[in-house]
């Protein structure tokens, strides 16, 4: 909608870094503090075994930061992998490092491309009017020929049968 102008594209950024940051905070918080209630009670839930709890915690140990890009990366591990980043007590300072520098520019790149998907909305808009143009001719062409086969076929086997060869 900012690319149709909209919204201001400005506060779209903001918020949507905003967002990132609220989010992995809450996840970061729960863990932190909640990591008897969250983790050891209702963990197994969600797929966290105590088994890879102490994996995961073993991987922040040894590599902080790749493990957290990793995390923040990947769809279905961000929550509960923020969780035990969280209940593995790492410096809120190192989270959020790591946290801007995978939100900022994942803002800045889904942003501008919202934005510029936004402002070719009419082009493509019209490609698919174009389109349905052609689906309903390419339908009616498709009843035509299925009709003219089926005629075709019909006289062609009324034929063999007044000629005896069927």
């Amino acid at each position: 909608l900012a690319g149709l102008g909209y919204f201001n594209i400005y506060l779209i950024f903001f918020l949507s870094i905003a967002a990132e940051f609220v989010a992995d905070a809450l996840y970061y918080g729960i863990g932190y503090w909640g990591r008897a209630f969250v983790i050891e009670r209702y963990g197994k839930y969600i797929g966290l075994t105590k088994e890879r709890v102490r994996g995961l915690e073993n991987l922040l140990k040894q590599h902080s930061f790749k493990t957290l890009v990793a995390l923040k990366l990947t769809p279905v591990l961000a929550a509960p992998g923020l969780l035990v980043v969280g209940a593995t007590h790492l410096s809120i300072k190192k989270f959020a490092q790591v946290v801007s520098l995978i939100a900022v520019p994942r803002a800045i790149l889904l942003a501008l491309g919202g934005y510029h998907f936004g402002a070719a909305y009419h082009t493509i808009l019209g490609y698919v009017r174009y389109g349905q143009y052609y689906l309903i001719v390419f339908v009616i062409l498709l009843i035509i020929v299925f009709y003219l086969y089926k005629k075709f076929t019909r006289r062609i086997s009324e034929k063999l049968i007044e000629n005896g060869k069927v």
